[in-house]
């Protein structure tokens, strides 16, 4: 079984994959809100609000500081771009968090209603931003 398959059964009914328009939707604001390096992470230098958290258990936390929603729907968007984008919340997403970072070495949990983003790189650096 696959890694992504086996994240999805994981997050069993908090996961939806989404469809291809509404990927292509997501993909489009993120990159729009979100300017990249050349090496393929957010540039948190253009970024004015940001948070660097110390593990995955100061993300509700911090999202709750920054005023917005953790109850929101959230994409699950992965460094690998065959990968397809899934929907889900973000307490099941950390409930399951082995299964979903393994897909990818590099995620995005990207909440376009609230315009912020949680990047978690493959060195272990979790970072949250608003727009």
């Amino acid at each position: 079984m696959s890694l992504f398959k086996e994240c999805i059964e994981a997050l069993g009914k908090y996961a939806r994959i989404s469809e291809k328009n509404v990927s292509n939707e997501i993909l489009t604001k993120f990159d729009k809100n979100f300017p990249f390096t050349p090496w393929g992470r957010i540039d948190w230098n253009k970024i004015q609000k940001k948070i660097i958290l110390s593990s995955i258990e100061d993300i509700i936390p911090a999202i709750k500081k920054m005023e917005k929603n953790p109850l929101n729907i959230v994409y699950i968007i992965g460094s690998d771009p065959t990968v397809p984008i899934i929907e889900s919340k973000i307490d099941k997403i950390l409930e399951f968090f082995d299964d979903v970072e393994a897909v990818s070495p590099n995620s995005w949990f990207y909440c376009p209603t609230d315009g912020w983003v949680i990047e978690i790189y493959h060195d272990g650096e979790i970072t949250l931003g608003l727009v």
